[in-house]
């Protein structure tokens, strides 16, 4: 706990100069501002008003509290006090990612990297998150993950609830989510990698092209895609049974010829990955699963 400690703090004091530098220059303009909508909730409530009943509100029952919480101080002074609020959120979630890596036995390095990088994510984003409450749900999204890599599930599954019933996420479609994911997760390695001093060299043999182009193609994106298909059309549990079946399958065979010193050359069936099975009713015969349903 001491470590994870003062990770976050060293992560909190990089949020705040964020939070500063947020104040000044380009942040300072054309800001989207939502807080005069949560301040017309705070009040209300404190009024005594019940909302969803006595006024509509746009945001989920968990998203309530930190509309109140602001409205305790005056009503000049809404904006500054729900901004501190979002800063003791980010500063809250920097410390459940700690938590979490420590969990898991991350290195020094690893894990001060992580805190340091949370702190400055809201450059990246931008003054909306001094506006906005996304850094409520974000916190309790942290503090969930860091309790279930802890071993406590029941309390990790009880404050993930708490995070769905503070923030409806829109639907977003999984393909043009990885592939916007990708970017800034790719410009990452790449500053890493300058930061790591290694040198870049492009692939002098065709065979590289073309695996890498595998890779790309067939081995990431199509396959990607292929699992959505199938995940549409068996249940969760069927689609990972055959996933991982075909996987030990592969590493099977690949741990056969290497244990044989048989000449790489891989087949087709080596290429494409070998076929899942279909689940089994238990008495050896394999049966198709109907879409919808799983084994």
């Amino acid at each position: 706990m001491r470590r994870a400690a003062l990770a976050a703090a060293v992560g909190a004091a990089v949020l705040l100069v964020s939070w500063g530098l947020l104040h000044i220059g380009f942040y300072d303009e054309n800001q989207i501002v939502d807080t005069p909508t949560y301040q017309r909730y705070g009040e209300a409530i404190l009024d005594g008003q019940v909302p969803y009943r006595d006024f509509a509100v746009e945001y989920p029952p968990g998203a309530l509290p930190v509309f109140v919480l602001p409205s305790l101080a005056a009503e000049e002074d809404y904006r500054g006090a729900f901004e501190w609020l979002m800063w003791a959120c980010g500063a809250a979630a920097i410390l459940f990612v700690a938590c979490a890596l420590v969990a898991v036995g991350a290195s020094e390095t690893r894990l001060y990297a992580a805190t340091i990088f949370a702190g400055l994510v809201p450059l990246a984003l931008g003054s909306v998150v001094l506006t906005r409450f996304d850094l409520w749900p974000a916190a309790l999204v942290a503090a969930a993950l860091a309790a279930l890599v802890g071993g406590r599930e029941r309390l990790g599954f009880g404050v993930l609830g708490l995070a769905v019933a503070a923030k409806l996420y829109p639907r977003a479609h999984p393909v043009a989510y990885n592939a916007v994911a990708m970017v800034p997760g790719a410009l990452l390695l790449l500053a890493l990698s300058l930061i790591a001093g290694e040198s870049w060299a492009l692939p002098s043999q065709n065979a590289t092209w073309v695996a890498l182009a595998y890779l790309v193609v067939l081995g990431s994106t199509a396959l990607f895609v292929a699992f959505l298909f199938v995940l549409g059309r068996w249940t969760a549990s069927a689609t990972s049974t055959a996933c991982s079946v075909r996987g030990c399958r592969s590493v099977r065979r690949a741990g056969t010829r290497c244990s044989k010193r048989e000449p790489e050359r891989p087949s087709m069936s080596d290429m494409i990955g070998a076929p899942p099975r279909l689940p089994s009713d238990g008495s050896g015969r394999r049966r198709r699963v109907r879409p919808g349903r799983g084994h």
